[in-house]
């Protein structure tokens, strides 16, 4: 039987968080949920992203097509990587 090496461990452990991190923006890019108005912040009625939430912007903006294209990105590049790289 093979050992298994810690290089082999933290590449596919890598490539599995990286995978994560761009199917999650693939996801939060392609979700879209209705927010109501709020006056009080400026904020004006549209489908907003969680970045968007977190960046607090009061409109819908680009981000959402930034997360759709960095998500497919990170995920395309990581798949590519993976299986194209050669095994220890």
């Amino acid at each position: 039987m093979r050992k298994i090496g810690p290089d082999a461990v933290l590449r596919v452990a890598g490539a599995v968080l990286t995978l994560a991190i761009g199917g999650w923006l693939l996801r939060d890019s392609l979700t879209f949920a209705l927010a109501a108005a709020d006056p009080g912040s400026g904020r004006v009625r549209g489908c907003y992203t969680t970045v968007e939430n977190w960046l607090g912007v009061k409109e819908p903006s680009a981000v959402r097509r930034l997360e759709l294209f960095a998500g497919a990105g990170v995920a395309g590049v990581t798949l590519f990587w993976f299986v194209r790289r050669p095994a220890p």
